[in-house]
């Protein structure tokens, strides 16, 4: 995790100011807004009290912080309060270091500028007499409303690492002057004018007067109560958002997650002498973030807040937390939130679907003569150029390992290509479709868009459903388990 040492903390913020190459290459950064609140290189506040107690009010918000282990810049508790103090530094400090009270335009380098006998443009290699007054003014204005609305201004983006040579008035300074002036109504001509200059200076005074934001504390969270997640110190420092559990973890909290993950039907098999075994291992690598994923795909429909990244942040936990099923219970299992979708087409009861391939989760749902779910299997179906179609099919035959096996030589060349089983379908109609379900071998790509078309299962899997169909048996395709041709 992105970590910032008390050291570091102080020099950033009252001598330097982070490249725009650093926070392009960590995310991280930017969604903290590390980016957007950092100093110009005064040098005036390296001294300030304040400046030095604000490290250690940062890590009083975050648990067993110190200042030789430093500051987690991903913790969500942190990065408001980060951002609004050091943005309240920016505004008090970035242009008061070069010009105290004084107004702007009563800078005596820029006297020629307000007199209207001078501008200042855009000018290759050399620096110009205020034009690092102007940078200045600029990044306080940008400080404040940052502080303001939580977002980066313009006048930053525009501005980006042209602050570490203060003095140069080149394209990022050129950009942010023509954003100044489509603010406040000027004719957008990229220089500094005496109008600009006034403009400048009344937003400047503007920014000057904005109070600091107060951060809103964050709300403790109930305790963990579900049996799978309870008494695991990792879960509850996400849940607090004081962490997040993502690749390259490892653990008893890893563990309890890849678990919940397969007892939903979502992928955690490996190939072993071309036996799936369990891929529950407590290291989290590519096959725990593409089943965490393809949960938060199925977890979002139901809790908005939750996002498609493949981290355990609050928000999936929260929601892993409601669906997840009791421990050594599977989702399909009786009294679980299995969440299935309705195996009915278009809500006639005649068209009772045996099997449900729900795309966008990479899962699939085996139901009972009787329409109650008996298995939930993950998948991986057509890649892009070859996708799967939607649509209600029907098994057409069903061909048995050596058949599987044949087929694959015959359109292959391999014995490989179709795993243990096959299940050809066709269109409910009787044309033919050109999908399948199938097995594979290729057990790492399961849970993602990698086949021609058909729809690949782990052998154990398909072997399962192979069993449990008969020719003519209904199977529906869909992009989503909330499609509108699993209603009426």
């Amino acid at each position: 995790m992105p970590r910032i040492l008390e050291r570091d903390f102080l020099a950033r913020h009252s001598s330097q100011r982070l490249a725009t190459a650093e926070a392009q290459a960590e995310p991280t950064l930017q969604a903290a807004g590390v980016a957007g609140a950092d100093l110009d290189a005064n040098g005036v506040i390296e001294g300030d009290p304040e400046l030095r107690s604000v490290y250690q009010k940062l890590l009083s918000l975050e648990r067993g912080a110190s200042a030789t282990g430093g500051l987690d810049l991903d913790n969500p508790a942190v990065q408001p309060v980060y951002r609004a103090l050091t943005a309240r530094f920016a505004q008090r400090s970035g242009a008061e270091g070069a010009l105290g009270a004084t107004k702007l335009a009563d800078v005596a380098e820029l006297a020629a500028v307000r007199a209207g006998v001078s501008v200042l443009a855009r000018k290759a290699g050399s620096k110009q007499l205020g034009v690092g007054s102007v940078q200045d003014a600029l990044l306080v204005v940008a400080a404040a409303d940052e502080a303001t609305t939580g977002q980066a201004s313009l006048l930053r983006v525009s501005l980006g690492a042209n602050n570490v040579n203060r003095g140069l008035f080149g394209p990022g300074t050129e950009g942010a002057v023509r954003a100044l002036q489509r603010r406040v109504g000027l004719p957008e001509s990229g220089t500094v004018d005496k109008d600009t200059l006034l403009a400048l200076d009344a937003e400047l005074a503007r920014a000057r007067a904005t109070p600091a934001p107060t951060p809103t504390p964050t709300p403790t969270p109930a305790p963990l109560t579900h049996g799978r997640f309870a008494g695991i110190a990792a879960f509850a420092n996400v849940q607090a958002g004081r962490a997040l559990l993502r690749a390259g973890d490892s653990g008893p909290a890893v563990t309890a997650l890849q678990q919940a993950l397969f007892d939903m039907g979502f992928p955690m098999l490996a190939l072993r002498g071309d036996v799936g075994v369990s891929g529950i291992d407590g290291q989290f690598g590519m096959q725990t973030t593409t089943a965490l994923s393809n949960f938060q795909v199925h977890a979002k429909k139901r809790f908005p807040a939750v996002r498609v990244t493949g981290t355990l942040d609050a928000a999936t936990l929260s929601a892993l937390v409601a669906l997840a099923p009791a421990p050594g219970k599977k989702a399909w299992d009786a009294g679980q939130p299995a969440q299935a979708p309705v195996p009915c087409w278009g809500g006639d009861p005649s068209k009772k679907l045996r099997v449900v391939v729900v795309k966008d989760e990479h899962r699939t749902f085996l139901y009972d003569a009787a329409g109650t779910c008996t298995g939930i299997f993950p998948n991986a179906h057509g890649a892009q150029g070859t996708a799967t179609a939607t649509g209600l099919k029907k098994v057409r035959t069903r061909l048995d390992e050596a058949g599987a096996r044949s087929t694959s030589m015959q359109l292959w060349g391999d014995t490989r290509s179709f795993g243990k089983r096959i299940v050809d379908l066709s269109w409910a109609s009787g044309g033919r479709s050109g999908e399948e379900l199938h097995g594979t071998f290729d057990y790492r790509n399961m849970g993602r868009d990698v086949s021609h078309g058909c729809v690949r299962h782990y052998n154990e899997d398909i072997v399962t459903i192979f069993d449990a169909l008969a020719v003519d048996d209904l199977v529906a395709i869909v992009a989503s388990a909330d499609d509108a041709s699993l209603h009426a």
